[in-house]
């Protein structure tokens, strides 16, 4: 019996496994699949996750370094961030990035995938190559895309993600290509941010004193607590999502809403953010980055926009945006002139850090043009 007729046989109709873990890759020997999609897509898209989510100073994942017995490994991505100690810190983000992009992370039976690990990449590739676009791949289907960032109670991060090694079987179909080295990725340098900016949110009366030319964001938040985070934070969008405009204009790009859990009120925290003109997206909560997709809005030079009140205990991210409640906060001419933000989902930001990187949307806001992740890919 083949090896593809050995899964057929041993394998049901892929079924949904409703596993909400969103720090810690899918045990056992799995591969990532999308209905229509084909190997070249599959290696194109896993390449680029790889890429995008690289951390500073990390070396090649394509290559482990030196002469030797390590040089047998040349070629499998899991020579270096899929073995060791920090394994599971690094392969969550990119697997994160494929689910995000539509792709569909299926198990196969423990001892099809103990063999298809060892076998020849040719053979990998010859049984493989149409079990990534099926509709119905031959395994268990253990994670796919569900917005579940929106419920913040209702997901995990795993606070020591599990290394995956040679049972991440999309490595191999990966190596098979023999990708090109990437290159270093620096340690950026911090832009020298102009003093005129506020460095932390400030009281209500500070909208009149606000930098020339700049907007204000009101933010509400709820739930703040050791285990949902201390708060939310906001990024200005740049040209495009490894673009950083603090180093051409020296004004920031990074706003939060944060404080301290002992000075946390039960009734929620109210933050006035002095920003940039631009547009920003609801960039993080808790412990995870939203910087594969997340709801934006505009704010003009001048105006005041709430963002909305966040509960970071759930059960839903979504913002109530119903600007009394921030404009009698305000007060005078501000709570006067607020006005609720303009959501669109599917804004993108850098991805290069050691944090569970993930998407988020906010149900109804339309997205991005442009933007097919998430939701989208689903269309």
């Amino acid at each position: 019996m083949s090896l593809a007729a050995a899964l057929v046989a041993g394998s049901a109709a892929a079924q949904t496994v409703n596993r909400v873990e969103i720090g810690e890759i899918a045990d056992g020997y799995t591969f990532y699949n999308r209905p229509g999609a084909t190997l070249e897509l599959h290696n194109r898209e896993l390449g680029e996750c790889v890429k995008w989510t690289r951390w500073p100073g990390q070396l090649d994942p394509y290559r482990p370094q030196g002469t030797g017995p390590s040089a047998a490994l040349r070629g499998l991505m899991f020579g270096l961030i899929w073995s060791g100690p920090i394994a599971g810190l690094a392969a969550v983000p990119v697997e994160n990035c494929m689910i995000v992009r539509g792709w569909r992370v299926v198990r196969v039976p423990e001892a099809d995938g103990k063999i298809l690990s060892e076998a020849p990449l040719q053979t990998l590739v010859e049984q493989l190559s149409g079990e990534v676009g099926t509709a119905r791949p031959n395994g268990t289907i253990v994670r796919q895309w569900g917005n579940e960032a929106l419920h913040p109670g209702a997901y995990h991060t795993a606070s020591r993600p599990r290394a995956p090694g040679p049972q991440m079987l999309s490595v191999r179909l990966l190596s098979a290509t023999s990708p090109e080295p990437l290159p270093t990725f620096p340690f950026p340098e911090q832009p020298r941010l102009d003093r005129q900016w506020p460095k932390v949110a400030t009281k209500p009366d500070a909208a009149a004193t606000a930098p020339a030319g700049s907007g204000i964001i009101v933010v509400h938040v709820t739930g703040i607590s050791m285990s949902n985070g201390t708060g939310v934070t906001f990024m200005r969008v740049g040209t495009d999502p490894e673009d950083h405009p603090s180093y051409r204009d020296n004004a920031p790009e990074l706003a939060g809403a944060h404080i301290g859990i002992l000075s946390a009120k039960r009734e929620g925290n109210w933050f006035l953010l002095a920003v940039p003109p631009g547009t920003w997206r609801f960039a993080a909560s808790g412990f995870v980055d939203y910087c594969l997709g997340s709801p934006g809005f505009d704010v003009n030079a001048g105006e005041v926009v709430y963002a909305g009140s966040f509960s970071l205990a759930g059960p839903d991210l979504t913002p109530d945006l119903a600007v009394e409640p921030a404009a009698a906060w305000l007060g005078g001419d501000a709570g006067s002139r607020v006005r609720p933000a303009v959501y669109r989902n599917g804004l993108r930001g850098s991805c290069h850090d050691i944090r569970v990187h993930y998407a988020l949307e906010f149900p109804g806001a339309p997205f991005e043009p442009g933007y097919t992740w998430g939701s989208a890919s689903l269309h």
